[in-house]
């Protein structure tokens, strides 16, 4: 009985920490300004990004320049999953999208990258805007996922230019309507850096941005939050924004937020700058409990737990 009650313990515990690990769906957002292959060179720069990716079921890289750096990136996070972080909850896989190369200045020519759990999360669509409304025009992706009380949603970047910040703000809302119509679904989240505050956005620029002026539209993270690693500044230029109630219900309660490794993996910011001088955003969407009873591991784990409660 002893053996047995010791065996039950380690086994609720184990479904304890694989439900733990299921209990939400975390997309993240991070402009990593001139990520290209020798940024990715760098240990220091590809260590940090991996902890920070590796808690996300999707995540969007800003201002990509070269795709052999997703590329060591990926194969970072891959070996990363396979370490003991995984022990019970089991190895991830993880995969990219990418758009194509945008901008108008040749040295400077960036992607919209997602890189995505293939566990989680499965590929529908993907569709790149056409407009010269933006210098790198919105790339949407279309998602879908068991995990998620809405299993399907679009998530659209957008790294603005700074310059004309508030025009490809409110053109966004054009962007919105296209992706609507093309595949009927208004679970639209847009994220990235919209150099929204400071300078770039004032108060007064907001009755010209239909995201703002258009009611149906949640600004998830404030123009109180700082999104810059510096102290010189305190800006938030990096944003999520949903549409509609029924996608907003889906989000976890004050969950979306900026993400400090400085304070919680405790490095320098220095060591921080090297990666970005932004900090990375991060936002939970609610999990669907009947998936969690339908994947193949927690029903072998119930299984067990049945056989050692019949000894």
């Amino acid at each position: 009985m002893l053996r047995t009650s010791t065996a039950l313990t380690s086994l609720f515990l184990v479904v304890m920490l694989f439900l733990s690990g299921l209990d939400s769906f975390k997309i993240c957002s991070y402009n990593i300004p001139k990520f290209n292959k020798a940024k990715s060179s760098n240990y220091r720069v590809i260590h940090t990004l991996t902890r920070v990716f590796s808690r996300c079921d999707i995540s969007l890289l800003l201002h990509v320049q070269d795709p052999a750096a997703v590329r060591t990136l990926l194969k970072s996070l891959n070996r990363y999953s396979d370490s003991e972080n995984y022990r019970y909850l089991g190895k991830f896989k993880y995969e990219s999208v990418s758009s194509e190369a945008l901008g108008k200045d040749p040295k400077d020519l960036q992607h919209y990258t997602f890189i995505y759990r293939t566990q989680t999360v499965s590929l529908i669509g993907q569709h790149q805007h056409q407009s010269s409304n933006f210098v790198r025009p919105p790339f949407a992706v279309h998602f879908h996922s068991n995990t998620t009380l809405e299993p399907e949603f679009v998530l659209i970047p957008l790294h603005s230019e700074p310059t004309q910040a508030v025009q490809e703000m409110d053109k966004l809302y054009d962007v919105f309507l296209e992706v609507v119509k093309m595949w009927n679904n208004t679970n639209v989240m847009f994220l990235g850096d919209f150099h929204a505050g400071c300078a770039y956005m004032t108060r007064s620029d907001k009755k010209d941005i239909r995201l703002f002026s258009n009611t149906s539209f949640s600004w998830l993270i404030t123009d109180r939050i700082d999104t810059t690693v510096t102290d010189q500044t305190h800006c938030p230029y990096d944003r999520m924004v949903v549409y509609g109630t029924s996608f907003l219900k889906q989000i976890k309660p004050f969950s979306a937020k900026v993400f400090n490794p400085i304070k919680n993996f405790k490095i320098q910011s220095r060591r921080l700058v090297e990666v970005s001088d932004h900090f990375p955003l991060e936002v939970e969407l609610k999990s669907s409990v009947m998936s969690l009873l339908q994947t193949q591991s927690l029903y072998f784990l119930l299984l067990s737990l049945h056989f050692l409660l019949d000894l």
